[in-house]
């Protein structure tokens, strides 16, 4: 057969070509531009809409030989390195170094001769960061002094450490911004990094013209360290704000995560349980000792102070703390409130103990000034019965707290809403869940109703960081990502199990669960703007109201508790500090896992604080070198391919594992090959076919799939849908050739499953899917749905088949799918829980693999013969499938 490839380009798109971007239910997508409006303090210029912003000077080169003078050969660190992170003991060490300088035979330039050397190495340069230092402070207690040891890394000294890596000068930001989203109609502004919202540009407004913030976010929380809770973790975790959250919240790397000191675990005795002096003696402790860590930043919060940065600029800094991220225990102790039996229990305003509940409301926010004022009012009271009611009146105790002192700072400010602990744990794991568990009761229906329950959620697909239970209801999580994933699947699983109009407690509840799963979707956005920001305290009010409901305050549930109301703060403080994962406590949580490790395997379980904190700053400096060597190694392959680039656009702040695909780029219909180990690929732009199968002939895969519906006619289909669409594109027939043939005994190739990359509209970042048509994966048939484009907008369907065929000595990519896209009533049912319901055709098509857009998380409705699926909405963490296809 004949056939004649022209050009690629379709005259128009029956079914499209690659899709590079996640576009809205319009066929003509809007061209967004973003403009840039910095702090008038900055002195820098605004950028209009599509000017190319990131353009940055190529960084001091890097050091030559960046483990000297500590060790005396790069080979001398990498041994060091590895040992240092498997935990070696003494004689293991020395064993093999033995071996190792046996096997050299002259090879490589090891020096080290036994254990002490590599000690030394280390201690030699722990030297060039600052290390723990430990101070003791004495605090009176029931007619005695009390003295306490802080290990501490002054806060400062951090600092100047990360400002003199070169390896992070080209991520500093050190000014404020509001940046505004353009689509062609609106402008919108944008709220994602720190440097993006309010409190960022408040505080470079209280500074001096030119000076810069230096913004650092503070966390601190206790943990067990051993099985039984007798040894426990006190650790005071910093992140610099002016870093991106890729680099801040990460706990590893010179930039990321880092424990600045260690506060002390007060036991408390018979005697003392529920004593106010006693409780106020802890928080005095507690201030006292976090003074040792901040006190270096105290005078330059106020003054400011020069200092060189690594890319060879003087800048004038002033530092404050603009995020306290702690859970809400640990919040009352930093703002000094009394906590939940307190009668104003919030740590940021002053609601009353008994309106909490009532999310529609705002009371007077806590500042520094008026908590003051109530201390000082509270002193001057001659009877301690009057003091102790003035101070009980407003929720407070008399200490002064240390955060006062810190200039362009206010402790209740902030204070930030904790996600991990208030919602996944908080309103959803201990009451929602527990409420929703509750309800089944000891009958046979409530029985019936959660094996039912057990078996749907159990169906819920595999999706990438999303948990797969078998078994929820006789767990109790209290992992928060587990308990986050439970509230995304269940009312999915749970919607018909009763009849609302049998058991309307039940139907309430999940409502309530449905408007909880939606705005805690709004909290957990990357990147917010103006819009999403409307729309989840649009959530709130609904939830809000549905937990106001009569039929859900029972007295058996009472929703009057601090976490409830901690969501009338939340949008808040995205508007002030930007996305929720800039303060959220998840990111430190992780960090406890790493102390419980060196507290088995690099202690002698007796004064671990010491020895626990002398392995961190051991890792630390590690990883400082290992990423100066990168670094190096880097700029020598960089050097040996020529590259000698003057400017680092935003590639360089990209990972060089991510695939690049830019708003212009339009991979072609047709695709190559590659071999990647055992396994084949297939590359078609932003679709790559995985896991290849043998070829096999038309003839054997009809024979084979004899039984399958799908697959009758297959070749016959095939060719039909090929001699229909390749013309559109402006693949021309040969003169004598009129249509797409294909013989019994031609072949294709199989693929079981893909990657895809695609931009999310709602945030602007590049995912990626895996997505897997397979008849065996973990046991069981897996084929995974996907969004594709067409003519007509965009459809849900089912992969069935993924393979490559010839035509005219060109391979294409090309699935085999059923539509999701029958016509179908919506419920009321449905449109209540804000559920979309999609019904497949009995009918299948074929569509090239970059019609693909994205891979869709479906979940079946059991409750018809009919196919129905639900769209799972919620599920995606950027709120792509909510807002853009939920919505069509």
């Amino acid at each position: 057969m004949d056939f004649d490839a022209g050009s690629e380009t379709p005259a128009r798109e029956p079914t499209p070509s690659s899709v590079t971007k996640t576009t809205g239910p319009s066929d003509d997508p809007k061209t967004l531009d973003f403009a840039i409006e910095y702090h008038p303090h900055s002195g820098r210029a605004p950028k209009p809409p599509g000017e190319d912003s990131c353009k940055r000077k190529r960084p001091s080169p890097p050091k030559a030989e960046p483990w000297r003078p500590f060790f005396k050969t790069r080979e001398d660190f990498l041994f060091s390195e590895v040992l240092m992170e498997v935990g070696m003991n003494k004689d293991l060490t020395e064993r093999l170094i033995k071996v190792v300088r046996l096997c050299i035979e002259g090879k490589g330039s090891l020096t080290f001769s036994n254990y002490s050397d590599i000690r030394a190495a280390w201690e030699r340069a722990s030297l060039q960061l600052t290390a723990f230092n430990f101070h003791d402070i004495s605090v009176p207690y029931d007619g005695a002094v009390r003295t306490f040891q802080i290990p501490h890394r002054p806060l400062w000294g951090w600092a100047v450490d990360l400002i003199s890596d070169s390896q992070l000068a080209k991520y500093f930001e050190w000014d404020a911004r509001k940046v505004f989203k353009h689509d062609g109609k609106d402008i919108s502004r944008v709220y994602d990094e720190p440097w993006t919202a309010d409190t960022f540009w408040n505080f470079q407004s209280r500074i001096p013209k030119g000076a810069r913030p230096l913004c650092f976010i503070l966390y601190a929380d206790k943990s067990k360290l051993s099985s039984f809770g007798s040894e426990k973790a006190y650790p005071v975790i910093a992140r610099c704000a002016n870093l991106p959250t890729e680099i801040r919240n990460s706990n590893s790397g010179v930039g990321g995560g880092r424990i600045v000191g260690w506060l002390p675990d007060i036991p408390e005795t018979a005697a003392d349980s529920g004593k106010p002096e006693f409780v106020n003696f802890k928080r005095n402790v507690w201030h006292r000792a976090f003074h040792c860590i901040i006190d270096s930043i105290i005078d330059k919060s106020k003054a400011g102070c020069w200092l060189q940065c690594a890319d060879g600029t003087q800048q004038h800094f002033f530092p404050g703390v603009i995020i306290l991220s702690a859970d809400y225990e640990e919040q009352c102790v930093m703002s000094l409130i009394r906590g939940i039996h307190g009668k104003m229990p919030c740590p940021i305003c002053f609601v009353p103990d008994d309106q909490l509940a009532d999310v529609s409301k705002t009371w007077p926010p806590r500042t520094t000034e008026r908590m003051q004022q109530l201390i000082e009012e509270g002193k001057i009271l001659n009877r301690s019965v009057d003091r102790e009611h003035h101070f009980s009146k407003y929720g407070i105790r008399d200490v002064d707290n240390v955060f006062w002192r810190v200039g362009n700072s206010d402790p209740y400010r902030a204070l930030s809403f904790d996600r991990l602990h208030s919602n996944n744990n908080g309103v959803f794991g201990h009451h929602l869940w527990k409420r929703f568990k509750g309800l089944f009761g000891d009958t046979q229906e409530g029985r019936a109703a959660a094996t039912k329950f057990e078996l749907q959620f159990g169906q819920a697909p595999r999706w990438r960081d999303l948990h797969h239970f078998s078994e929820v209801m006789k767990v109790d999580f209290t992992d928060g990502g587990k308990n986050e994933d439970i509230s995304k699947v269940l009312v999915f699983a749970a919607h018909n199990l009763f009849s609302p109009e049998k058991n309307e407690e039940w139907w309430k509840l999940l409502l309530c669960l449905r408007s909880f799963s939606i705005l805690d979707l709004f909290l957990s956005l990357g990147v917010h703007t103006e819009e999403t920001i409307l729309a989840g305290r649009s959530e709130l009010e609904k939830f809000g109201t549905l937990i106001e409901d009569p039929r859900n305050k029972t007295t058996a549930k009472n929703w009057n508790f601090p976490k409830m109301h901690a969501l009338v703060h939340s949008f808040d403080d995205i508007e002030a500090k930007g996305a929720s994962r800039n303060y959220n406590t998840k990111p430190n949580e992780k960090m406890h896992g790493f102390l419980r490790k060196l507290y088995l395997n690099r202690t002698n379980f007796k004064n671990v604080a010491s020895q626990i904190l002398k392995h961190e700053h051991v890792a630390l400096v590690g990883e400082l070198i290992r990423g100066q060597i990168d670094e190096l190694d880097v700029a020598i392959r960089e050097q040996a391919t020529n590259d000698d680039s003057d400017d680092i656009g935003d590639g360089a702040l990209e990972s060089t594992q991510r695939r690049h695909i830019g708003s212009s780029l339009e991979p072609p219909v047709r695709g190559g090959s590659s071999c990647q180990g055992r396994r084949s690929t297939f590359d078609a732009g932003a679709v790559i076919l995985r896991s290849q199968q043998a070829p096999v002939t038309f003839e054997a895969l009809e024979a084979r799939r004899a039984q399958d519906r799908p697959f009758r006619n297959f070749r016959a289909r095939l060719a039909a849908w090929l001699t229909v669409t390749m013309p559109l594109y402006r693949f021309s027939f040969a003169p004598d050739c009129t249509r797409v043939e294909f013989q019994a005994d031609d072949k294709i190739t199989e693929y079981r499953s893909m990657k895809v990359w695609y931009e999310s509209m709602v945030d602007w970042q590049q995912y990626l899917d895996y997505l897997y048509c397979t008849p065996l994966f973990h046991g069981q048939a897996r084929h995974d749905f996907v969004i594709l484009k067409t003519t007509n907008g965009f459809i849900f369907a089912e992969l069935l088949f993924i393979f490559t065929t010839s035509v005219a000595e060109h391979q294409f990519p090309i699935c085999l799918v059923r539509p999701f896209d029958a016509a179908i009533q919506p419920r009321s049912k449905d449109i209540d829980l804000r559920l979309r319901r999609l019904r497949p055709k009995s009918s299948t098509e074929f569509f090239f693999a970059q019609s693909i857009v994205r891979g869709a998380p479906l979940i079946p409705t059991f409750d018809n013969m009919s196919g129905d699926h639900f769209v799972m909405d919620i599920v995606d963490h950027n709120g792509d499938l909510f807002d853009y296809y939920v919505g069509d």
